[in-house]
């Protein structure tokens, strides 16, 4: 199913048009592109990660190729390459796949990216949320009882050191 990069090759496709899309510092509306030369228009957004929504706009106050400018590119450049470099954009490229590839969409999209990268689902987390609750319970109530016995105990101590058969 995967090639040697990971990725199938039926789904290269919408990974270029990720890294694209991560690569563009300026974005356009989806109503603009329609509008536009489809040829000429540059990739504003993947269209897998969010078809209705584009990214947000930047405004930059800066003049382009200030050092303003510059130095916001080196920033953004800088970190693509550490997500690159830890694996964090092929883990999130190969999860994005598998749910591309998934003949029955999941009802949820974020618990599915959520059990594919390890985490607990929805109603899981919820279980264990409940079970925190009644064993912080049980614990508070096991605690009221060891201070009421270590009070009896200390009670007990006393009587004994001021029994008059000592």
């Amino acid at each position: 199913m995967f090639g040697s990069s990971g990725v199938s090759s039926d789904s290269h496709h919408i990974l270029e048009l990720c890294r694209t899309a991560a690569q563009h510092s300026t974005t356009t509306p989806p109503a603009q592109l329609k509008a536009a030369d489809p040829a000429s228009a540059p990739t504003p957004y993947c269209p897998h990660l969010s078809p209705t929504r584009a990214p947000p706009q930047i405004s930059s106050r800066s003049a382009p190729g200030s050092a303003l400018e510059m130095d916001r590119e080196a920033k953004k450049e800088g970190f693509r390459k550490y997500l690159e470099s830890s694996g964090v954009l092929d883990t999130l490229t190969k999860v994005l796949v598998a749910l591309y590839e998934e003949n029955d969409k999941p009802s949820s999209a974020v618990e599915f990216v959520q059990q594919k990268l390890g985490g607990p689902s929805i109603s899981d987390y919820e279980k264990l949320k409940a079970e925190k609750l009644d064993l912080q319970l049980k614990y508070n109530e096991l605690l009221e009882t060891h201070k009421e016995t270590s009070r009896q105990l200390e009670e007990l101590k006393n009587l004994k050191i001021d029994a008059p058969w000592n």
